[in-house]
């Protein structure tokens, strides 16, 4: 079956650097944003990771089981 779209997609992660804030707690606020998702328990979710993050408490394993 071929592709629908071109298949390319370029992400980049600029936290901080170029930018300021964090790429992935902007993703989630886009897909809020968006109505991709259901933005009460995503935003909780969201903000969690993110406080946990800038705590330097957050581990990758914590964060791929939800």
């Amino acid at each position: 079956m071929p592709p629908t779209s071109s298949g390319k997609l370029a992400l980049f992660d600029l936290d901080n650097t170029l930018l300021e804030g964090d790429s992935d707690h902007a993703w989630g606020e886009f897909l809020i944003s968006n109505r991709l998702v259901e933005e009460k328990a995503h935003r909780e979710k969201n903000d969690y990771f993110y406080d946990q993050y800038k705590l330097c408490l957050l581990y990758t394993s914590d964060a791929a089981d939800e």
